[in-house]
């Protein structure tokens, strides 16, 4: 399904993306911050992931949990990582209080992207299963609504859903536009667009920062 829609958006630009999943789901929090939030949606930092933005594996230190673009987070205190298998209430979750986190610029900052990562040195230390939960699939050019609304009818017959990004304006903005008018397709006709298709029951990453985000307590 993934080739279709890339070949509906004349593009072959397709890079799959992993997660921790069941029963080791990954979860990070920031313990006592007074707007505590709960990262989910954690992507996996796949040799192929990190070639896609061009970071060389050796760039990754020894003994790093995550990886990260997300200003701030580096060196935050009180972080925890929880790990486990969260869909059973029964399971017991394992944790690592203050994990160790890298800075790396060439990761995207976009919120949508896949910019807060567990590295595969955690992924084999902790006995981490993972599956693709994800396909990042980037078009050469803008995209028409006829394209848009194609890649969404063919997700959709998938059991998938499909979001549109662009340069311009701030996703931010798009995505309240969007939200209040009910349509997708018109992120389609802006500029340089990526189309990130997710199952349905994945959540936005949700932001962290060093200050423990504002707002309420979120989770996927």
């Amino acid at each position: 399904m993934r080739d279709l829609i890339g070949a509906s958006l004349d593009t072959r630009n397709v890079l799959a993306l992993d997660e921790p999943a069941a029963p080791t789901d990954v979860a990070l929090s920031q313990v006592g911050a007074r707007n505590e939030a709960t990262v989910m949606g954690i992507y996996v930092a796949t040799p192929a992931l990190l070639s896609h933005y061009g970071i060389n594996p050796a760039a990754v230190d020894p003994g790093v949990i995550f990886i990260t673009a997300r200003p701030g987070m580096q060196g935050t205190a009180n972080l925890l990582m929880q790990y486990g298998n969260f869909q059973d209430n029964n399971a017991v979750s394992k944790s690592v209080p203050d994990p160790q986190i890298q800075t790396l610029a060439s990761l995207p900052t976009s919120t949508s992207d896949p910019n807060l990562l567990v590295t595969t040195y955690a992924v084999v230390k902790l006995g981490l299963h993972t599956s693709t939960v994800a396909w990042l699939i980037q078009a050469p050019r803008a995209l028409d609504a006829l394209q848009v609304s194609t890649a969404a009818r063919l997700a959709s017959a998938a059991g998938l859903t499909i979001e549109t990004k662009s340069d311009v304006p701030s996703l931010d903005q798009v995505r309240d536009d969007a939200t209040a008018a009910g349509v997708l397709v018109a992120l389609g006709v802006l500029a340089m667009t990526l189309g990130l298709i997710r199952s349905e029951t994945a959540g936005d990453l949700q932001t962290l920062t060093a200050t423990g985000a504002g707002g309420r307590t979120r989770s996927r």
